[in-house]
């Protein structure tokens, strides 16, 4: 088995939820990596990183990138 980690670019879209549930049935290794304020309404039977910043436009970008040093 392989490990699969897969980074959500496409915010307030389910799609990557969706393609990592089917992975996952397929007995795939998957992780997604999502926002820090990503909401997930589903349960999800994969792991789920919350490590890319936030995408929230009332956050300065240098206040975001600071974040991570």
């Amino acid at each position: 088995m392989s490990k699969l980690v897969m980074v959500d670019s496409l915010v307030d879209n389910d799609y990557a939820i969706c393609l990592c549930n089917a992975l996952k049935e397929e007995k795939q290794d998957v992780s997604l990596v999502v926002t820090e304020n990503r909401r997930i309404a589903s349960e999800v039977d994969f792991v789920v990183e919350r490590m890319a910043p936030t995408k929230a436009r009332g956050i300065s970008k240098l206040k975001k990138l600071g974040k991570y040093f």
